[in-house]
């Protein structure tokens, strides 16, 4: 059975069923009696010590019984000593590993050079963390003990907080997973925590094993609105969800983009008004012919708003603050989300996310005009099937051709606005 004990100015040590033992400052004694402690709680089969197996265990870190004869129970070594259970204030340890968490967010909380929302969420996801995992000396957190708090989240455990219900995501563990790397590697540096970690530990891709089997039928499937669905959203009258509805079918955004998209990047002078920008996930850059709906909402909110700078917002809440933002507290507020859910629950239709608009729109233009003008549409990075991916260095984009997708998808989308049969579309658009 392979031990792994960590130094100590007081011995050797070893936490055994959330109870700390010193075992003395010889090495081979130290494995020795580490070991017969490990194998009396595995003889338990208990998940805590009972009080006479705690005694025993005891007994055996002391050196007690035949296992050790030159133990002398009248005359124990005063450099020997054993740690009590880990609430005892005498023996605890002068830096544990929820204080080194603790650092960290602070650390991370004074760094200018990161955006507001990345330092919202890493707070929240440590503190998490210290919620999750116990408390426990820096000598003690060793590699075992680490995977052992990484494969946690690997094994995709129920939600920590009382508010949610059931298994966590993927996404939600992926992210506990990515933190723990980060405060290993700023533990490493802080505090010169000597481990060597394999950084295959992190390997995320684990979490996708324990998909159940509804959840990959879904995986492999994209669910998507029907345009009866659309049309039933649209005639909540609500001209801020519609807004939000055009900007995810008309230019396939997603919440943090509507929440991002400029005032500079809206040009609704000239013949053909579009949107024109940079996608903040991928860089790559889109540009998109705006319906008459997309653009009477647009000059409705620009009117409501009045003057503005070409870098603000175009979209805010009528408080004046962003619609997608953190809180102090970690918290992740979406108010395009929350009103799109409560319209979504009152319409009584499909329980689908806010996302599957751009899914909608992509899928009906890829099975019109095919992947590369629905890739063009969605601002992919890479290209799809077979086409080179250097031809994008000495092109540019189809966005001629992806005006004519739009076009014609809202042709296909006319029952959603209610201004005339597809089957007969003559082209005719509302006035603005």
């Amino acid at each position: 059975m392979a031990m792994t004990l960590s130094e100590h100015p007081r011995g050797w040590r070893k936490m055994v069923g959330k109870v700390r033992f010193y075992f003395g400052h010889e090495r081979s004694t130290a494995i020795g009696r580490a070991m017969r402690v490990q194998a009396a709680w595995h003889d338990l089969g208990l998940g805590r010590w009972t009080p006479d197996g705690l005694a025993h265990a005891k007994r055996l870190a002391k050196g007690d019984g035949d296992f050790d004869a030159d133990y002398d129970p009248d005359d124990p070594d005063p450099c020997d000593p054993l740690i009590c259970l880990p609430d005892d204030e005498d023996d605890s340890p002068s830096v544990g590993l929820h204080h080194a968490i603790g650092e960290y967010r602070n650390e991370l909380s004074g760094d200018t050079t990161l955006s507001d929302g990345w330092r919202s969420e890493a707070d929240y996801r440590l503190e998490t963390l210290e919620l999750v995992h116990p408390n426990l000396s820096l000598d003690l957190f060793d590699l075992e003990v680490l995977t052992g708090m990484v494969n946690h989240w690997i094994s995709r455990p129920p939600y920590p907080r009382a508010k949610k219900s059931g298994t966590c995501s993927i996404e939600y563990c992926k992210h506990h997973v990515r933190m723990w790397r980060l405060f290993t590697g700023w533990l490493s540096s802080r505090y010169g925590w000597s481990v060597t970690v394999p950084q295959s530990i992190f390997n995320t891709r684990r979490l996708r094993r324990s998909l159940t089997a509804t959840e990959r039928v879904a995986a492999a499937s994209n669910p998507t609105f029907a345009i009866d669905e659309l049309k039933q959203l649209w005639n909540r009258r609500s001209h801020r969800l519609r807004l939000y509805l055009v900007l995810g079918l008309n230019c396939g955004f997603k919440q943090a983009e509507i929440a991002d998209l400029k005032v500079g990047e809206v040009y609704l002078d000239g013949h053909a008004p579009i949107i024109r920008r940079l996608r903040g996930k991928t860089h790559v850059l889109g540009q998109w012919k705006l319906w008459p709906e997309t653009v009477r909402l647009i000059h409705r909110e620009l009117l409501r708003r009045g003057t503005l700078k070409t870098d603000e917002p175009l979209i805010v809440t009528e408080n004046g603050e962003r619609l997608v933002r953190w809180l102090d507290n970690g918290q992740r507020v979406d108010t395009v989300g929350q009103l799109f859910t409560q319209h979504r629950g009152r319409a009584g239709i499909s329980q689908l996310g806010f996302k599957h608009l751009e899914k909608t729109a992509a899928n009906l233009i890829a099975q019109e005009y095919g992947a590369e003008i629905a890739s063009t549409f969605v601002s992919h990075g890479r290209p799809i099937g077979n086409i080179d991916p250097i031809i994008y260095n000495y092109t540019n984009k189809r966005f001629d051709k992806l005006a004519e997708a739009t076009e014609w998808l809202r042709d296909k989308l006319s029952p959603v606005f209610g201004d005339r049969d597809p089957a007969n579309a003559s082209g005719l658009r509302l006035a603005l």
